[in-house]
């Protein structure tokens, strides 16, 4: 499948979809602009039939309202050729990685029966083209996220994968005691721990931000306080105690030392 899809990946179909997607500079849909009515005359709108395909999207996934999952198209039946099926809770691309079967009992359901059904697909193409004598070359399914491996999907489904609710892809294999609902409160429990940890560093750097420019804002309002002169306030050097009257202005005599943050200030009066 992976060989499939990306072999149509090629810049000119990265170009077709972005055209088909955006607009142009000018305001223009492109050159590749397909039409919803002739799509929807060609493909059967609501009534499309797409054989060995497995529809799935998530209750809350963004595409779903596009897809034959939509809550506002038309009821449908699921058959054996064309499985349509929304992951309660769900966004977009839950089932896409097989992480996620570990912390979600409906994603681990959906991606074992998905793999039930797709496998089915295959084997009944071999049987009809048994005369062509083409090898079956589908493995057995891979060993990832704790799938043991070489396992064939006949035998996760023998093993009771579905039915007993023993969890293939976490606490030991297919011979973990962790069942399907244990596992998924196991993993949002410790979301819902990392989650927490989380804000709480986040409110604590927020209150540690808000101490610091209220204590920053106090101490420019008490420096204003204590530092306003008025005119008959006259600085001195830095840090000296005494001056002379000549040495500051002629004709006054100093009163007296005021010594602030930013220096030593005298008061004179005229004499």
């Amino acid at each position: 499948m992976t060989s499939i899809v990306s072999s149509w990946i090629t810049p000119a179909s990265n170009a077709r979809r972005c055209n088909n997607m955006f607009l142009t500079a000018n305001g223009t849909s492109g050159n590749y602009a397909p039409s919803d009515t002739v799509s929807n005359v060609k493909y059967k709108g609501w009534d499309v039939v797409s054989p060995n395909t497995f529809f799935v999207n998530g209750e809350f996934d963004p595409w779903r309202s596009a897809s034959l999952s939509s809550s506002w198209g038309p009821s449908r039946l699921q058959v054996e050729k064309q499985n349509i099926t929304v992951i309660p809770g769900a966004r977009h691309c839950w089932d896409q990685s097989m992480l996620n079967a570990q912390l979600n009992v409906d994603v681990l359901n959906v991606q074992t029966r998905g793999l039930m059904q797709v496998r089915g697909w295959l084997e009944v193409w071999y049987g009809v083209h048994a005369d062509m004598n083409i090898t079956n070359m589908m493995p057995a399914i891979a060993a990832q996220v704790g799938l043991p491996g070489g396992k064939p999907l006949t035998e996760l489904i023998d093993m009771g994968t579905l039915s007993s609710g023993k969890s293939p892809v976490a606490g030991g294999g297919l011979g973990s005691s962790l069942t399907n609902n244990e596992l998924a409160t196991k993993g949002c429990t410790t979301l819902e721990l990392v989650s927490l940890v989380a804000n709480v560093v986040f409110l604590l750097i927020i209150l540690v931000l808000i101490f610091g420019l209220l204590r920053a804002r106090r101490a420019r309002t008490h420096g204003s306080r204590m530092y306003t002169m008025d005119a008959s306030f006259v600085p001195t050097i830095r840090y000296k105690n005494q001056i002379k009257a000549e040495d500051v202005l002629g004709g006054y005599v100093a009163s007296r030392v005021i010594n602030g943050g930013r220096g030593t200030y005298q008061k004179v009066e005229n004499t």
